[in-house]
């Protein structure tokens, strides 16, 4: 795996790339929302209490709709 990743990020580019003059970086609109994507991820896989109360609720009032017990 080490190997395959080393050639992906930094081994020289594909023949394929090299003669696509078009490729260029990502936006940094969409670099911004990948970085808060992540910041995301980060904060709720730390601190997932701060979506449990929304989460419980959604998931007791979808119990309810089907009429399974929610305890």
């Amino acid at each position: 795996m080490v190997h395959a990743a080393y050639r992906v990020f930094w081994g020289p580019p594909s023949e394929t790339v090299a003669a696509n003059p078009g490729i260029k970086e990502a936006p940094a609109t969409m670099l911004i929302v990948m970085i808060v994507l992540a910041a995301l991820c980060i904060l709720l896989g730390v601190w997932p209490q701060l979506v449990h109360p929304l989460l419980n609720s959604a998931t007791s009032c979808t119990l309810r709709l089907l009429g399974l017990p929610t305890g």
